[in-house]
């Protein structure tokens, strides 16, 4: 049975991947995070093939949305905000004390609804990264 990526996992890769691209510059580079990343989160969720290509997907809408902001500091930005949502469960709320300590993973089910995870991870990860802008 398929377990796809939940919404705080993939907003966090989101995140980290759009730095990585922003620092990097590279497409090829964005291969080779989003790769990392699929590889890592793997076993936990088995057979979640849309997680690479929505990330691919995202991550230069992302970085799009500030462009106008100076690439050294939306990268730093970008991984504080990442940092952020590794704290926050699915719905942006605080993780609880057990999910945190185990990491989650096995206590979910997995994403209920894969195909609208994209969009939403860009919506979050766009508010995160103006939350952490503004200095809240």
């Amino acid at each position: 049975m398929t377990k796809y990526v939940n919404q705080d996992v993939f907003d966090a890769s989101l995140l980290l991947a759009a730095a990585d691209y922003l620092d990097s510059g590279s497409e090829l580079q964005l291969h080779s995070t989003v790769g990392q990343l699929v590889q890592y989160y793997q076993n936990d969720y088995v057979g979640d093939y849309l997680f690479r290509n929505q990330l691919i997907e995202m991550v230069p809408k992302l970085v799009k949305k500030f462009e106008k902001i100076s690439k050294a500091v939306l990268v730093e930005r970008l991984k504080f905000a990442a940092d952020v949502r590794m704290q926050l469960d699915d719905n942006m709320k605080r993780k609880s004390s057990l999910k945190k300590m185990f990491g989650g993973t096995a206590f979910t089910s997995g994403h209920p609804n894969p195909n609208v995870r994209a969009e939403t991870g860009l919506i979050n990860a766009e508010y995160l990264v103006n939350l952490v802008m503004s200095g809240v």
